[in-house]
């Protein structure tokens, strides 16, 4: 499906940008919503994907640092339609437990890091699509 592979495209050119002081990372996201930096060319931008249970579809908005700075509010745009919903989780390194786990309550907070992969699955009236996708920088 060319919507996967554009979301993967994108997300393993993600990068890890300065939020504040101390806290370096812009990824953030829930069951049905995620939020990342990458690149794109030469110009950095904030990516979010994000369901719309009313338009039944997952809708992506790139807001360019620059416009950000500017005050220019981007638009949340059709990315894939006609499903019926989205689920997104997160993969990383507990660090406590010594080993690699999924997410269980599906919360990804800027303050967790970068993930090492999201896996994102589409649901369909006929069944789900499912995408991993590891992140270089994770």
């Amino acid at each position: 499906m060319l919507g996967l592979e554009k979301f993967s495209s994108q997300l393993r050119r993600s990068i890890d940008f300065p939020q504040e002081e101390g806290q370096c990372t812009g990824f953030s996201g829930g069951k049905d919503k995620f939020s990342f930096y990458s690149l794109n060319g030469q110009e950095l931008a904030k990516i979010t994907f994000e369901f719309d249970p009313a338009k039944k579809s997952l809708m992506r908005k790139e807001e360019k640092y620059q416009d950000v700075l500017e005050g220019k509010e981007a638009a949340l745009m059709p990315f894939i339609a006609s499903i019926e919903g989205v689920d997104f989780s997160y993969f990383y390194n507990d660090k406590t437990q010594q080993k690699f786990l999924w997410k269980d309550d599906h919360e990804w907070k800027p303050e967790d890091g970068i993930p090492v992969a999201v896996k994102i699955a589409i649901k369909y009236k006929n069944g789900i699509k499912s995408e991993t996708v590891f992140i270089p920088i994770g």
